[in-house]
């Protein structure tokens, strides 16, 4: 079972640090993306309640190909509530393995800080990371002990949005934002 979890780091700046029970090891490289504003963004709902509604197992199927016998299912998280935060969580997977999961973190008063959330989760990521834009929103993507990961911060408000999807390396950076961006649009 996939495990994703966000921590804080000492600037306030955030780790996208995804743990993985059973996994191999990544890469990725450095760049710079710009990030949507608030006052641009469409309407999206005040509140977000279900990973698994934003991302569901069939789009994550459809996205990635495969077979009938591949196809994987979605699990909603318990939502978690932290020093304010809400995180909403989904793992994918099949035969009791999910090796791809979604978390969205809501962050109230952070919308103005998603440059140094990413750079946050660059930084901590202890290996080079990618930046880029994913449906107007500055996003971060490396590849970690086997995970590949994509981090995007959508400001929404005054609350800022950090959407995380991770999945195996051997899954393309391609198909990792085709996910993000899907559900960028809705958060």
């Amino acid at each position: 079972m996939a495990l994703a979890t966000v921590s804080g780091c000492g600037t306030g700046a955030e780790d996208a640090d995804v743990a993985w029970k059973g996994s191999a090891s990544p890469t990725a490289s450095t760049g710079t993306a710009p990030t949507a504003s608030a006052s641009t963004a469409p309407a999206r709902p005040a509140k977000l309640t279900s990973a698994c509604k934003l991302l569901p197992a069939k789009t994550v199927n459809t996205v990635l190909g495969g077979t009938a016998a591949t196809r994987l299912s979605a699990h909603e998280e318990p939502v978690e509530k932290k020093s304010g935060r809400t995180r909403i969580s989904c793992s994918y997977g099949r035969d009791g393995n999910e090796p791809f999961a979604l978390l969205v973190s809501m962050r109230p008063g952070q919308a103005d800080e998603a440059e140094a959330q990413l750079d946050g989760i660059a930084a901590n990521s202890g290996v080079k990371a990618t930046r880029l834009t994913v449906h107007d929103a500055g996003a971060v993507t490396y590849a970690k002990e086997g995970m590949r990961s994509i981090a995007v911060a959508v400001p929404y408000q005054d609350e800022l949005r950090l959407v995380i999807f991770a999945a195996p390396q051997v899954v393309p950076q391609s198909k990792l934002v085709d996910l993000a961006e899907h559900v960028v649009k809705q958060v």
